[in-house]
């Protein structure tokens, strides 16, 4: 049977990995303020993925009474092709995104190329850069009356719509669908980061977005755009309820997704976390030590001794 010939154009699992740790190293040891204009700029890509999928699949539903809309498969389907350019942006472009860095972050910690300080730093900036971004994008779209009732009603139902359904799940839903949507997010980003062309990045984003969008699952930096675009658009959702029934929940779902499940279970698979369990399951045994001792004075008989030895 002939060879594989092994894929040159991506990274292998263990190598992505180490590559990570490096990249987080890099993070950690970059000027708080760049990290929040980079999480700025992250808000912003996100926030243009989230307008996309508004103006196209919200355009696709059809109003069915007063309490809301009838989506449809096709509709999902647009939503997360659409959403996609957003992390696709960040990940070309470059940007800092607290979703991302959830994971990211944590592999440097555990592999020992960031500190604890430099993790909290990280993700506290990206997070408040994110939040930002967001809502600034979301003010200039308010501003230019794109998703205004008079314009385009069935885009404006729409994101009233969105905004309401993501605040009633209820908390623990949310937080689930927070784990669910970031273990999704988490391993695009781990693709795109094994890429080494843009095509192979984009690629890499596919799918995983394309599946957490479509089946309604929770990103916490998608909804800073989305949550407040409805409640914009006079839905009723309070801020209390966008932070307490939304933003929280999802968000430490989103932290135990890409922190505890995806680096910590990669450091238990190619990293120190698995290194220790398996001295901890086969100790290396010690390597033998050898002691030479000097030589007894007892150990040749004396000249004179041997001399009369011989003689007799």
């Amino acid at each position: 049977m002939a060879e594989r010939t092994p894929v040159v154009g991506i990274l292998a699992p263990p190598a992505l990995y180490a590559e990570l740790a490096q990249v987080a190293g890099k993070k950690g040891k970059q000027p708080w303020w760049k990290c929040l204009w980079l999480g700025i700029m992250a808000g912003i890509y996100i926030g243009y993925g989230s307008i996309l999928m508004t103006s196209v699949a919200g355009q696709m539903l059809s109003p069915t009474d007063s309490q809301g809309l009838k989506y449809n498969g096709m509709a999902k389907f647009m939503s997360g092709l659409c959403f996609q350019m957003g992390l696709t942006m960040v990940t070309v472009c470059g940007a800092e995104l607290f979703t991302g860095n959830a994971a990211v972050m944590v592999v440097g910690l555990w592999e020992g190329t960031c500190t604890f300080a430099q993790l909290l730093v990280n993700w506290g900036t990206s997070y408040v850069g994110n939040l930002i971004g967001s809502l600034l994008i979301m003010g200039l779209v308010d501003a230019s009356d794109i998703f205004k009732e008079d314009t385009q009603p069935v885009a404006w139902a729409f994101s009233r719509s969105v905004s309401e359904g993501k605040v009633s799940n209820g908390w623990g839903a949310a937080l689930v669908r927070g784990i669910l949507a970031n273990l999704l997010v988490c391993v695009a980003v781990w693709q795109a980061a094994a890429g080494q062309s843009v095509v192979d990045k984009v690629f890499g984003i596919f799918f995983p977005v394309l599946a957490f969008v479509a089946m309604g699952l929770e990103h916490s930096i998608a909804n800073m755009f989305l949550i407040p675009m409805g409640m914009k658009n006079g839905n009723g959702v309070s801020v209390g309820d966008f932070v307490w029934m939304n933003l929280i929940p999802v968000t430490l779902g989103n932290i135990i997704a890409g922190s505890g499940v995806l680096a910590t279970g990669y450091s238990l698979t190619y990293g120190s976390l698995g290194r220790m369990i398996e001295e901890l399951i086969h100790p290396t045994a010690p390597a033998p030590t050898f002691v030479i001792h000097p030589p007894s004075n007892h150990s040749a008989p004396p000249e004179d001794a041997q001399g009369k030895n011989d003689a007799v």
